[in-house]
C-alpha cells in the first residue's frame, strides 16, 4: 500500500508541472489561477463529504482564511 500512495503522489506532482508548462503556453496567469481553484474547491468539498469529516470552523480558521487571503498576491 505505500508503494501505491508514492506511485499516486509521483504522478499527481508530476502532472502539475506538465500542466505549468502546457498552462503558461495556452493562458494567463490569472486564469490558470482561478481555474486551479475552481477544480480545487469541489474536489475538496467532495472529500469532506465522502470522508464524513467537518468543516473547519472558528476564529481560529477565520484568521487563517484572512492571513492566507492576505499573502497569496
Amino acid at each position: 500500500m505505500p508503494y501505491l500512495v508514492f506511485v499516486g503522489c509521483c504522478l499527481i506532482w508530476g502532472s502539475t508541472f506538465l500542466a505549468i508548462r502546457i498552462g503558461n503556453e495556452a493562458v494567463p496567469p490569472v486564469w490558470a489561477a482561478t481555474i486551479r481553484l475552481v477544480l480545487a474547491a469541489p474536489l475538496l468539498a467532495g472529500l469532506v463529504l465522502a470522508t464524513r469529516q467537518r468543516f473547519p470552523r472558528g476564529r481560529r480558521c477565520e484568521e487563517r482564511c484572512c492571513s492566507g487571503s492576505s499573502t497569496s498576491a
